[in-house]
Order: C-alpha cells, then structure tokens, then sequence
C-alpha cells in the first residue's frame, strides 16, 4: 500500500501537531474577523478558543518536554518503516494533541452530543498503533494528557477570572 493511501496514515494525519498549531492561529485570527462582523454569534466561538488554545500549546510543550525527560525508543525502525520517526516515542503527541483539540470541543461546547465526537482521538490513537510507531502505553499516555490539560485549563481559567472579576 502506498505511503499516502494507507488508511491509518490519512487517519492520523488528524492528530498532527504542527497542523493544529498552525490552525490555531488561523482560529485566532478568525475570531478577531467574527468579532466585529458576526457580534452576536462570537461568544461560542471565543469559549471554544479560551480553552482551545492554551490547552492545545500546553499539552504540546507538555509532551515535548516529556520526551526529551523520557526518550522511550519508538517500536520501529526508520529505515523499514516508512511512517516512523526518529524523535522519542513516549507520549504519542498526535494522541494527545487529537484528544485535547476534541475535549477542548467538549468543554467549550458543554453538551453531551458532543461526546460521540470521541470516535475521532481514538482512531487517532488507533492510528498510531496500527502504523506501528507507538506501543499501547504510548498513546494511553498522550490521551490522559490530551483529556487532562483542558480540563485543567478550564479550571485555572474560571479561577483567574473569578479573581480578576473578569466577566466574559
């Protein structure tokens, strides 16, 4: 099967770090665009965006960070595996970048429709395994800290406002 054809390889291209960095700025921008043009409709949006965005750059640095303190070796080998990378494999960051984009979803949405969107981390993180660059352990890990450091921020945002009487 070609490199760009396989399944699991599209399928994780969802939990791409480096593209969800780059859209967040894209969402950012967008917010700053709907703010003036759509002033009704821009509170779901800027909810979503304060946990989104600090949620999706602390769980990036977290995993990153981690990586470096615990340089796992990767299940494969680059020179046989055409999706395996050189860099540590513990946590999986596209897991955990998968899983803190949808959770920041949930959060910031505060429905429980939103749940079914879960399907979506977790072939991210199925993903992972199939193309055989991480271990279970891995993306385990990188899926608490995607589920975590939203959850989290949501908390230390409520709190710094609350202490700042800042009303939104």
């Amino acid at each position: 099967m070609s490199f760009h054809t396989n399944p699991w390889y599209i399928i994780t291209l969802i939990g791409e770090p480096e593209i969800w960095l780059a859209l967040s700025g894209v969402f950012a921008l967008a917010y700053v665009v709907f703010h003036f043009a759509f002033p009704k409709r821009r509170k779901p949006f800027r909810n979503f965006l304060l946990v989104f965005l600090p949620s999706l750059w602390l769980t990036v640095g977290l995993v990153v960070s981690m990586k470096v303190l615990v340089p796992v070796e990767r299940p494969c080998i680059p020179a046989t595996n055409p999706y395996c990378d050189i860099d540590p494999s513990f946590p999986s960051a596209h897991a955990a970048t998968a899983f803190s984009v949808f959770t920041s979803l949930h959060l910031a949405a505060r429905k429980r429709k939103t749940l079914c969107l879960y399907f979506i981390p977790v072939l991210v993180a199925a993903s992972r395994i199939a193309l055989g660059v991480h271990t279970p352990a891995d993306v385990i890990a990188g899926a608490a800290i995607g589920m975590a450091v939203p959850v989290a921020a949501l908390k230390a945002q409520k709190y710094l406002f609350r202490a700042w009487k800042i009303r939104l």
